[in-house]
C-alpha cells in the first residue's frame, strides 16, 4: 500500500499543466496563456528608457523621469498575473525559467530567462521582434511545471520525398 502510495505522488509531481494563448489582452497590452490557477502575459512590443530601464510603457511616449523618447526593446517579456489579471510576485519560480523562441526564417533560439522583481524576460537579436513566430515558455511555479504557447502554429515546409 505504501508503494502505491508513493508512486501516486510521484506522479502527481511530475504532472505539467499546458495553456495556450488567449484572444484577450492583459494589464502590459500582452498576450495573456490561461494555466489554470493563474495566466502568463507575454509582451514583445514594449518600450523602456535607455537610462531608466524600470520606466516602461506600451507605446512609444518619454521617460517619466528625463524625458527622453522611449526606445522599442529587443527583448520579449512575460508576467504571472492571478485570474483577475493583477501581478503575482514571481520569487516563487524554482530553477530555470527556459523559453524557446522560433522565428519564421526557420531558426530558433531557446535560453534561460533574466528574472526581475515582477517580470521575466529574454533579449532578441536584431529584427528579432518582426521575425518572431512562436514562444515556448517552461517554468516551476509552486512545485508545478506549466507550460505556455505563444504565436502562431510550426508548418514545416520541408520536402517530401517519395
Amino acid at each position: 500500500m505504501k508503494k502505491i502510495i508513493g508512486t501516486i505522488a510521484l506522479i502527481v509531481c511530475f504532472i505539467n499543466v499546458y495553456g495556450q494563448e488567449k484572444n484577450k489582452k492583459g494589464p502590459h497590452g500582452g498576450s495573456i496563456v490561461s494555466l489554470g490557477e493563474f495566466n502568463m502575459e507575454m509582451v514583445r512590443e514594449g518600450f523602456s528608457c535607455l537610462s531608466h530601464p524600470e520606466i516602461k510603457s506600451i507605446k512609444k511616449d518619454v521617460c517619466s523621469k528625463c524625458d527622453k523618447s522611449l526606445e522599442k526593446d529587443k527583448k520579449i517579456e512575460f508576467y504571472l498575473l492571478d485570474n483577475n489579471y493583477k501581478e503575482l510576485d514571481i520569487s516563487n519560480l524554482e530553477g530555470k525559467v527556459r523559453v524557446r523562441i522560433v522565428f519564421k526564417d526557420e531558426t530558433a533560439v531557446s535560453k534561460k530567462a533574466k528574472l526581475t522583481d515582477k517580470s521575466f524576460w529574454i533579449p532578441l537579436r536584431k529584427n528579432g521582434l518582426s521575425n518572431f513566430q512562436q514562444a515556448i515558455v517552461r517554468i516551476n511555479y509552486k512545485s508545478k511545471k506549466y507550460i505556455a504557447t505563444y504565436g502562431d502554429p510550426i508548418v514545416h515546409h520541408g520536402g517530401h520525398h517519395h
